[in-house]
């Protein structure tokens, strides 16, 4: 009898284990619980945006727009269902970093310096958060790695001599539109 119970607990943890790893291997199975936003009125938006920085004492601005388009129902295990945006630059520039990063300039064969635009939820008014004066990262092409998100402008100043002198962007959609 102990046996037996010991037999059943075994299939009931194989069982749990099984439908965990078919959960995240698949997620579409897994999107089927999850609930879906409504899809947005508004599906296309554009936004100028201004970045001035100076680099080793030169001046350079960035003038640009940029373009958000509905793209859909997407699905992270993390966040569950949500409203795809895809963005480009009207310029035709590319972004980097996950479509939401200009390059400021190029340090070394192996590392891209890049500005945090936003993302299109943001400026669609879907969620997520304003983009910051000093969101610079470095990009390592190759591998897709990328570091410094944290530093300051100090830091910026200090190891590459740049320095952000206004930051500019357009205000999101109103989500109550």
């Amino acid at each position: 009898m102990a046996f037996m119970k010991i037999i059943i607990i075994l299939v009931l943890i194989l069982v749990v284990i099984f439908l965990f790893l078919t959960a995240t291997q698949f997620p579409p199975l897994w999107s089927l619980m999850s609930p879906k936003p409504p899809r947005p009125e508004i599906t296309y938006g554009e936004f100028p945006f201004r970045l001035e920085y100076e680099l080793y004492g030169e001046r350079f601005i960035v003038e640009d727009t940029v373009i958000v388009e509905y793209d859909g129902m997407g699905f992270n295990l993390g966040e569950g269902n949500y409203n795809a945006w895809k963005q480009r630059l009207a310029s035709g520039n590319e972004l980097v970093m996950d479509m939401t990063d200009i390059v400021l300039f190029e340090a070394s064969d192996a590392e891209l310096v890049c500005y945090y635009i936003g993302i299109g939820k943001y400026y669609m008014g879907d969620g997520g958060a304003a983009p910051e004066p000093y969101n610079i990262a470095i990009l390592n092409p190759e591998s897709g790695s990328t570091s410094g998100w944290s530093k300051d402008a100090d830091y910026w100043f200090r190891e590459y001599n740049l320095r952000i002198i206004s930051w500019e962007f357009s205000d999101p959609i109103s989500p109550y539109i």
